[in-house]
């Protein structure tokens, strides 16, 4: 079951990160197993939202040589909900009706695909060759071109066939429900998120309890609100005391 609900108070530790990446090797093959350390190792470096991991296009991700770094393109997909003004457009009828009975039919409206509107925003984040989820990464992408040639992303999605063989879907990626059954078998107490909230936590307890510290976790998580990154800071800031 991966919709159960946990709570805990802290974040993720190193060792219980590592211990995740440990029980990878539990899995059934060596493409699972390295599906799985990656899933891991970038959720721990980037922060970044389920969504945006499952979408990483395989040609989204560059080695820079020369610069012992590596490039990682996330796309960040928000649905923007359409205003009565789109509404009245699309259903010309309305204008014929009372403003209550247009209100609530706009309102339902824009649960639909029709009344929402999806923004696309595409985010770079480097990583340093050296770093652990980089060679983690180099790896795992090698399996994958050995398995699915025609792979598009980077956690291209797929079916057991007998249970016994994966068939590979090369132009669609995992679900977020997906994703997140990979996290909870390595650790029934840890999920997607709960990643992103100890890179900020960390990045909090690196800065410490300061204004720059809001930024500093707006730009790691690529937050648009200020008040969700002062959240960060209140949550995991340490404040010094100084005696008068």
């Amino acid at each position: 079951m991966t919709n159960v609900k946990v709570q805990r108070a802290n974040v993720l530790d190193p060792l219980e990160i590592h211990n995740m990446i440990l029980k990878a090797d539990q899995l059934d093959t060596p493409y699972f197993q390295w599906r799985a350390k990656t899933l891991v190792e970038l959720a721990q470096v980037s922060g970044k939202r389920n969504g945006e991991i499952a979408a990483i296009r395989l040609d989204g991700i560059t080695v820079l040589k020369d610069r012992k770094v590596m490039q990682i393109a996330f796309t960040l997909e928000k649905k923007k909900k359409l205003g009565l003004t789109q509404y009245t457009q699309s259903h010309p009828e309305a204008l014929t009706k009372d403003y209550q009975q247009v209100y609530s039919n706009w309102q339902e409206w824009r649960k639909t695909r029709e009344g929402q509107k999806i923004i696309a925003k595409q985010r770079t984040k480097e990583i340093d060759l050296a770093d652990s989820a980089a060679k983690t990464l180099i790896q795992y992408v090698e399996i994958l071109r050995q398995e699915c040639k025609e792979a598009q992303y980077l956690f291209p999605s797929g079916r057991m066939i007998f249970g016994t063989h994966y068939l590979f879907i090369p132009d669609r990626h995992l679900s977020t429900r997906q994703i997140l059954r990979i996290v909870k078998w390595l650790n029934p107490q840890a999920w997607v998120h709960l990643f992103r909230e100890t890179k900020g936590a960390q990045v909090v307890q690196q800065g410490g309890d300061s204004i720059s510290t809001i930024f500093d976790v707006m730009l790691q998580l690529d937050l648009e609100n200020f008040t969700t990154a002062f959240n960060y800071v209140r949550r995991y800031g340490i404040q010094k005391l100084h005696a008068k």
